[in-house]
């Protein structure tokens, strides 16, 4: 079941005035994706994310509630932190909304690079980042600039030992002079026993329809070579060459997929479900609602330095959703520890 933060669900404190949150632009690694747009050719600009210890305690002051509290993180960046009885956890970083650690009764699941950076400017590489409005290259920046924008906190609730944040992220002049759409994303995270539960939802505030991908690129701690993802036998697919960088069609005809050698695919029309297997003793299951699409990755010798210790199971929406004016999307992820 969704839960949103909002007034009257349990302990809840909710922000009322309005906030512009400051953006950053990047860069990224590469990724699959099955069509090419022109590139945006705008040189890089950037706005510094607000770093100060006394914005975190403004915010932690407005919104700390039993099972959540907020804090300076890494290199000072504001940092959301839930915990419930369970002994699970998760750490949410509002430069680029991105989950940054889980925790189910004390065992990290979630990888965030060693080359990451936490300077208000680059995208954080690893956890559960952003790719919105756009998944993979195209007309924008790789992966759109979701995963470089200061989310806001706008609520937070903890009933039944389930706490619950939700952030939001809204147009402004730089998003607007890359996609010039008025829009709205509110993203929603909570722990709910031992599981990790998301809800993203996008509203069009435009007077226009606009058209978006989207993704949630997560990256989860592994033992790449014992590695197993189930649940996408007999389903298309798309590899990319790491060469040519062109996606190659093709059809899944493995039970468990795994990881011998660089591996960028697509899968579409994904079930709802698939498990993972990290290889460190930890068994997944990734449970999702409107995420119609897969996609798993790992760089290989690309990455020879740590491709070793991550993979990326990622949940997508890569066919364009078109969304008319005051028109919602919502897409819900739920990922769940299960004992075998």
């Amino acid at each position: 079941m969704a839960l949103l933060c909002k007034p009257g669900f349990g302990a809840t404190t909710t922000l009322n005035k309005e906030f512009v949150p400051r953006v950053c632009v990047g860069s990224r690694h590469q990724s699959v994706v099955g069509f090419r747009l022109r590139p945006f050719s705008n040189a890089r600009l950037c706005v510094r994310a607000t770093q100060s210890t006394s914005v975190s305690t403004g915010i932690s002051g407005q919104f700390a509630i039993a099972g959540i509290n907020v804090d300076a993180g890494e290199g000072g960046l504001p940092v959301v932190k839930l915990h419930n009885k369970q002994k699970s956890e998760c750490q949410i970083y509002l430069h680029g909304g991105v989950i940054t650690s889980w925790k189910s009764k004390g065992k990290e699941l979630l990888h965030v690079r060693p080359d990451a950076v936490f300077d208000g400017v680059k995208p954080i590489s690893g956890g559960v980042p952003h790719c919105f409005p756009q998944f993979g290259p195209g007309a924008i920046q790789q992966h759109g600039f979701a995963r470089n924008c200061s989310w806001e906190v706008v609520a937070t609730s903890n009933e039944d030992d389930t706490p619950c944040v939700t952030l939001r992220l809204v147009d402004n002049e730089y998003s607007r002079a890359m996609w010039n759409f008025k829009f709205v994303v509110k993203y929603s995270v909570w722990l709910q026993g031992d599981n990790l539960c998301t809800e993203m939802i996008v509203k069009n505030v435009d007077e226009k329809p606009f058209s978006f991908t989207t993704a949630l690129h997560t990256y989860f701690k592994a033992d790449i070579k014992g590695v197993t993802v189930t649940g996408l036998n007999g389903l298309k697919c798309f590899d990319k060459d790491p060469v040519t960088k062109e996606p190659v069609q093709s059809s899944e005809d493995r039970d468990e997929v795994t990881f011998p050698e660089f591996v960028d695919r697509i899968y579409k029309d994904a079930p709802s479900r698939v498990v993972l297997r990290n290889g460190l003793g930890d068994t997944l299951s990734l449970e999702n609602e409107g995420w119609s699409d897969a996609v798993l990755w790992n760089p290989y010798m690309t990455m020879k330095l740590y491709y070793k210790d991550f993979v990326c199971v990622e949940n997508a929406k890569l066919d364009p959703v078109t969304l008319q004016p005051r028109d919602s999307w919502t897409a819900k992820l739920t990922i769940s520890p299960l004992s075998e």
